[in-house]
C-alpha cells in the first residue's frame, strides 16, 4: 500500500510540508484520480457521511489538501482536509471527506489515513482535528477518540430523503493520541490516559523501570551491608 498527496494551492496549507509521510503527486494526476472514484459510484457507500460527488467537489478545490491510498494501481482510500482558524485565530485541521473502498473496508485503511493527519498535526502543533459527520460512521470516529462538540439536526443535502438526520459535530485532541511503536505510523486512542490521570504508558513504563532500579539497588545496599558485618 502506498500513500500520495496532492497539495493545496493556496495560502492556507502550501505552506506546510506533508511529504514527511507521503508521496507527492502533482495536480495533473487530480483528474485521473476523479475518474477512478466517477468509475466506482459506489466508492463511498451509503453507510459513510458523504456521496462520491461531494468528495469530488472537496478534491477539486484548490484549498484543500487530498492524501489517497493505492494498491496494486488500485484505488483504496481517500482523506481531504483543509486548515481553518477558530474565532481566537488559532489554526486547527479540519476534515472535509474520509472514504474507503469497500474491499478495504474495516481492515484499518481508515484509520492509517486519519494517522496521516495526527502525524501532520504534531508536525506542525496543531492541537485539535475536526470533522462533521452522520450516520453510523459516527461510532468509528468515537473509537479512534473523537468527542461530540455539538448535535444538529437538519437536512443534509448528502441524503436523498427529505427526512432531518442528526450531525454530529467532533473534535479530536491531539495530544490524547499516543502512538504504539515511535518507529511506526500506527496510533492509539489512549483510552488508559484518561483512567490514569492523564499518564500515559509510557510514563507508567518509565515508573515501573524506576522502581526496578530502586529494587536492585536496595539488594545491592544490603548485600554491600552483610559483606561488611561479616569481615567485621
Amino acid at each position: 500500500m502506498k500513500f500520495y498527496y496532492f497539495n493545496s494551492t493556496s495560502t492556507s496549507t502550501s505552506d506546510y510540508n506533508f511529504s514527511l509521510f507521503s508521496i507527492y503527486e502533482s495536480n495533473v494526476f487530480k483528474d485521473a484520480l476523479v475518474d477512478q472514484i466517477r468509475r466506482n459510484v459506489n466508492f463511498c457507500r451509503e453507510s459513510e457521511s458523504i456521496t462520491t460527488t461531494t468528495l469530488i467537489q472537496f478534491i477539486k478545490d484548490t484549498s484543500t489538501t487530498t492524501v489517497y491510498s493505492m494498491e496494486n494501481e488500485e484505488l483504496t482510500g481517500v482523506i481531504n482536509f483543509s486548515i481553518k482558524k477558530n474565532i481566537s485565530g488559532k489554526k486547527y485541521v479540519y476534515i472535509n471527506a474520509l472514504c474507503v473502498s469497500e474491499r478495504k473496508s474495516g481492515l484499518g485503511l481508515g484509520k492509517q489515513l486519519i494517522t496521516k493527519i495526527i502525524l501532520f498535526s504534531k508536525e506542525y502543533n496543531f492541537d485539535q482535528i475536526k470533522l462533521v459527520c452522520s450516520g453510523d460512521v459516527f461510532n468509528f470516529y468515537k473509537k479512534l477518540g473523537f468527542t461530540i462538540e455539538t448535535v444538529s439536526k437538519g437536512y443534509d443535502s448528502d441524503d436523498s430523503s427529505d427526512s432531518d438526520i442528526e450531525k454530529y459535530n467532533m473534535v479530536l485532541d491531539v495530544d490524547t493520541f499516543y502512538f504504539d511503536n515511535e518507529n511506526d505510523s500506527s496510533a492509539s486512542v489512549s483510552d488508559e490516559t484518561s483512567k490514569n490521570g492523564g499518564k500515559s504508558k509510557k510514563v507508567r513504563k518509565t515508573r515501573k523501570s524506576k522502581k526496578v532500579r530502586k529494587t536492585i539497588k536496595s539488594k545491592k545496599v544490603r548485600k554491600t551491608k552483610k559483606v561488611r558485618k561479616t569481615r567485621k
